[in-house]
């Protein structure tokens, strides 16, 4: 069975972990919204976070599939909150002075959000209320807001700041030089 595309303009596309269903920004009617579809059966496309006023974006769902992380400037400047998935109910504000492109971890009970350079982990109590239980910076930049994080939350990946500085490196045959490199090491 082939999926339909969403009606709208759809980017920044994170799979749930069911496998089945996509998260999305679209863009229409001037606003930016986080949106959700099924990949499979009868494409019904439902909002998770719409405010007109606002551009709201990057939603990622938590791996246990119970929460999506968005950013929203609807106060003004770029938060980082959290809604219930997949209806979207809810609304926790997890960044305290703005954040940017929220990460999860595996365990989905650290929330990561790049801000100011940084990158932020929020950790979450997931009781009977979601709340906010500290912030610590983890990583100090200087780099671009786009990173991630290893599985076990112990290394991350970012992009340098300095844009001017681009490097392009094309390794033709790079298992081979990879099996090189690590047979030299040994």
């Amino acid at each position: 069975m082939q999926a339909s595309l969403p009606p709208h303009n759809a980017w920044n596309i994170d799979l749930a972990p069911d496998d089945v269903t996509a998260v999305f920004n679209a863009v229409y009617n001037g606003t930016f919204n986080v949106e959700s579809m099924s990949l499979v059966g009868k494409p019904e496309v439902h909002d998770i976070a719409a405010s007109p006023r606002a551009i709201e974006a990057r939603g990622r769902v938590s791996r246990d599939g119970r929460l999506i992380a968005y950013q929203s400037d609807e106060s003004g400047r770029n938060e980082i909150y959290i809604r219930s998935f997949p209806d979207g109910t809810g609304r926790t504000q997890v960044s305290s002075d703005g954040g940017a492109r929220p990460v999860w971890s595996r365990d989905s009970t650290v929330l990561y959000y790049s801000h100011e350079g940084s990158i932020v982990a929020a950790k979450l109590a997931r009781e009977a209320t979601l709340r906010v239980t500290a912030r610590d910076v983890v990583v100090k930049g200087p780099f671009q807001d786009d990173f991630d994080v290893s599985p076990d939350g112990s290394r991350f990946l970012v992009v340098g700041a300095d844009a001017s500085v681009s490097t392009l490196v094309v390794i033709p045959n790079w298992i081979t030089e990879l099996r090189r490199v690590t047979a030299a090491a040994r």
